[in-house]
């Protein structure tokens, strides 16, 4: 540098002893500072100064010097309030520029936390995405299934309802082939079919009494074609029963008959665990025990109502109003126990007559015992002899054969006479 500010000084020297281009081309050094300038000033200064000593007297000499060092101050108490503004706008300019260089930097963390963060909510939005296309498939397939599952419903409600006409022609004889009379006038009764079966070996005895001078031979033909055409008969009548509901007697709550449940009062209905519809093993549907099975002719394991406790109440509107004559009531036997056991099984109970269902207490038409160890289909006779015409029934369950937790009950008939 000092070398550069020797040859740009004898350049400027030049030019000012001949006012013309320098004798040869210098090359300039890079940006001067304000110290540089100084400096330069300074050298072309001393030089000129050494000349005019040469060249003038000693008294212009020292004027010389004198106006010199004026200019010289006055150059400096002019550039010195530049330089130092200068100085001070370096340093805010520095200052600035380390403030945007730390600013930069904090851009570009911000930048990359922004990046991380639109990363993490990209792949959270892609797993959304495959959860979502899950969830719609699994709504397509429980909608396919609720579509079936109504499809099921509704061809079911179609045959109930295509049945129900059926069902009340065989129960009131009202059918065009029948005989216009009920089914259960047709029929007979346990009583009756043993007064059948002793009338038949009295009549047996009789014949045989009647042929006592025949041979052996002859009069055992025709006793045993005598038993075998009244032990048709009997086994006739008895499948006739069978097939007649098991007792032959019009059960006006059926439900597809016409009867209905109304209510349970404060019953609590015994819920199940165990889930009758599920999608990707998450239960959709729980199966719920209803009332209405109390009425239905389907009388196997589990097909109950369990309600919560030993006591119970349920209301029924029958088909018809009927002055009652019976009451039939059904339970599982032992032998056909998943557990081997029946002490969910009714005890005592009571029925009641009501005139409204809203009625809060009834007429009671009689106090029974189911007995565990009897028939698994047991009939009462109402008794109350004075019970008059009613629409609807109220069923009691006091008590059972011993389960702490729930009772079961599978079937409730009631039988009577239709009111004219």
């Amino acid at each position: 540098m000092e070398k550069e500010l020797d040859q740009l000084t004898a350049a400027f020297r030049a030019w000012l002893d001949w006012g013309g281009e320098p004798s040869e081309t210098i090359r300039l050094p890079p940006p001067l500072t304000p110290a540089h300038i100084i400096k330069l000033l300074g050298k072309v200064t001393h030089q000129k100064l050494d000349e005019l000593r040469e060249m003038l007297p000693f008294e212009s000499l020292e004027r010389v010097e004198a106006d010199i060092a004026a200019i010289q101050q006055m150059h400096e108490e002019r550039t010195e309030p530049a330089l130092r503004t200068v100085g001070c706008n370096t340093k805010m300019l520095l200052q600035k520029v380390k403030e945007m260089e730390s600013a930069v930097e904090r851009l570009t963390d911000e930048q990359k936390q922004l990046l991380t963060a639109l990363a993490m909510l990209e792949e959270q939005l892609s797993q959304t995405r495959l959860e979502l296309q899950a969830a719609r498939a699994a709504q397509k397939d429980t909608d396919s299934s609720m579509q079936a599952l109504g499809k099921r419903i509704k061809s079911m409600t179609d045959k109930e309802t295509a049945l129900l006409p059926l069902v009340h022609k065989l129960l009131f004889g009202s059918s065009e082939v029948s005989t216009g009379e009920p089914l259960a006038a047709q029929l007979v009764q346990r009583k009756e079919l043993d007064a059948l079966l002793a009338g038949l070996e009295t009549k047996i005895l009789s014949d045989a009494s009647l042929y006592p001078g025949l041979a052996m031979e002859t009069h055992s033909a025709a006793v045993t074609a005598g038993i075998i055409k009244e032990v048709k008969s009997i086994v006739e009548q008895a499948l006739k029963l069978y097939s007649a509901d098991r007792v032959g007697l019009v059960d006006y709550a059926l439900e597809s008959a016409g009867g209905s449940v109304i209510h349970t009062r404060c019953t609590e209905t015994l819920e199940t665990e165990t889930a009758l519809l599920s999608l990707f093993g998450f239960p959709l549907w729980y199966q719920s025990r209803s009332p209405r099975a109390v009425i239905q002719p389907e009388v196997h394991p589990g097909n109950c109502w369990p309600f919560k406790g030993s006591q119970g109440f349920v209301v029924i509107e029958l088909a018809v109003r009927i002055r009652p004559t019976a009451f039939t009531l059904e339970h599982i036997p032992r032998s056909i126990s998943p557990s081997g056991s029946i002490r969910s099984a009714p005890r005592d109970f009571s029925v009641y007559g009501l005139d409204d269902e809203n009625q809060a207490e009834g007429v009671l038409l009689g106090q029974y015992t189911y007995n565990v160890e009897g028939d698994s289909i047991q009939t009462f006779e109402v008794q109350n002899k004075d019970a008059a015409v009613y629409k609807f029934t109220e069923l009691r369950v006091n008590s059972n054969w011993g389960h702490p937790e729930y009772t079961c009950l599978y079937r409730f008939r009631v039988h009577g006479e239709p009111a004219m």
